[in-house]
């Protein structure tokens, strides 16, 4: 058991070293035709994130002081292009180059003032602002696989309801059993609970 416990947190000190190396060509490498498979991951995630924030928003229009929390925020892609839909928006990472170019990023449009983004590993730390979302949050999303990433998904999820309000969105993204990125060596991401 605590060797399974080393080996998933080595697994994943391994995905640190791979965000800080590609921090600074993420937004242009993965998110583009050159990287078909990702690019086609990303693309039908955003489509999926959208609808569920669009049907969630349409439930609930005069609602406001709207909040949405983006674990794994990388460069900040969704947190930055919800930020029109949401009042508050709090992006983190355990990357500190990737938090990095999402404060550039969020730099460039003094319309993004509203969008917080802090570096911390979720699943271990205590993290920054963690009061002003907790049962606030109207959605929290954790994309691109990061379901797959973390060492105890149950506390995860759990985590994850106590920042959301009553009838909040949660979306997490898991890798199935058969992805590729999955199946590539080394293996850093929690399989357990692949889509079979």
């Amino acid at each position: 058991r605590i060797a399974n416990r080393i080996t998933k947190r080595l697994k994943k000190i391994f995905h640190l070293v791979l965000s800080e190396i590609a921090a600074e060509t993420y937004d242009t490498e993965y998110g583009t035709d050159k990287n078909l498979g990702t690019c086609a991951y990303m693309l039908f995630e955003e489509q999926v994130i959208d609808a569920m924030i669009m049907d969630y928003l349409n439930k609930r229009p005069d609602q406001g002081g709207k909040i949405i929390v983006d674990v794994g925020c990388g460069t900040g892609r969704h947190s930055l292009r919800l930020a029109t839909l949401f009042d508050e928006v709090y992006g983190y990472d355990f990357s500190p180059k990737m938090i990095q170019v999402a404060k550039q990023k969020k730099k460039r449009d003094e319309r993004l003032s509203h969008c917080l983004f802090c570096e911390a590993d979720v699943e271990f730390e205590s993290i920054r602002y963690e009061s002003d979302i907790m049962g606030k949050a109207d959605i929290v999303i954790a994309s691109f696989g990061m379901g797959s990433f973390v060492e105890d998904t149950d506390k995860m999820i759990k985590r994850y309801y106590e920042w959301l309000i009553p009838g909040g969105r949660l979306f997490i993204s898991f890798y199935n059993s058969d992805s590729v990125l999955l199946n590539v060596t080394p293996n850093w991401r929690d399989t357990s609970l692949s889509a079979k």
